[in-house]
């Protein structure tokens, strides 16, 4: 199964693009993440793919019409470009994972892009009082230099098991490309209908601080009254998808 890459408008040249990937997963972290900061920067969407890998499911908008799921490239401009990865869903099997991956990376190589970071959550039993946030990525030097001046904790061995899905695959796949990367996964309540919003919200202010987007986090809580029907969206979707045993987290 192949990806179609359908952009909305022709890009011009970009300032050194980094691409910020948050797709559905554990208390959906990465994509609250990533759709405060599309909507706080007034991001416009670049390019839509499409597959037959997507999820066999379509929603009812509030216009009461069908929508297929997306999964789409924003642009926000700034001093330093960024790219966000965001959408409904993920790929439904791991074959269409590895190719998504390899698809997406290669356009936004050609769009400038040497540098990507996935964002995710890692699974408790319990609501954490104060999430802890941990960064890994392929090159220990970067990740190393990643968490220099942030809460990020880069010894994350031993903590989850495997990384499942976009979060972890991506910066995999990112690596064997020669891209700088990082993945950092916020501490979360790892239940279906709980929305991570404490880590996603730690996370904003290391990604506010590292690259000076001037985010109102005050506003974060109103925002996420807006993004309650994507996450709802994003949840049936998510619940489809068939799902490893024993993992202590899925990206």
């Amino acid at each position: 199964m192949s990806w179609t890459i359908m952009p909305n408008k022709k890009t011009t040249t970009l300032n050194d693009p980094l691409l910020v990937v948050g797709l559905p997963g554990i208390a959906n972290v990465g994509k609250i993440v990533v759709d405060f900061m599309g909507e706080s920067k007034k991001a416009e969407r670049i390019a839509q793919f499409h597959s037959h890998a997507m999820p066999h499911a379509v929603f009812v908008n509030e216009h009461h019409l069908i929508e297929m799921p997306r999964i789409e490239l924003w642009l926000i401009r700034s001093t330093r470009d960024i790219l966000l990865l965001v959408g409904d869903t993920q790929p439904i099997d791991e074959r269409s994972c590895h190719e998504f991956c390899e698809a997406a990376l290669s356009h936004c190589q050609s769009l400038g892009c040497s540098e990507v970071i996935s964002i995710g959550g890692i699974a408790l039993r319990k609501i954490p009082r104060r999430p802890k946030l941990f960064v890994t990525g392929t090159g220990k030097k970067h990740v190393e230099a990643f968490a220099q001046g942030t809460p990020c904790d880069n010894k994350l061995y031993g903590i989850v098991g495997p990384i499942i899905g976009i979060t972890g695959l991506i910066i995999a796949h990112a690596g064997a490309k020669r891209m700088r990367n990082a993945c950092i996964l916020a501490e979360t309540y790892g239940h279906p209908m709980y929305l991570g919003i404490p880590g996603a919200r730690e996370i904003l202010k290391v990604l506010d601080k590292k690259y000076k987007l001037k985010l109102d986090l005050s506003s974060l809580d109103e925002e996420i009254k807006q993004m309650e029907s994507d996450m709802r969206r994003a949840s049936a979707l998510q619940a489809q998808m068939p799902q490893k045993k024993e993992t202590s987290y899925i990206g």
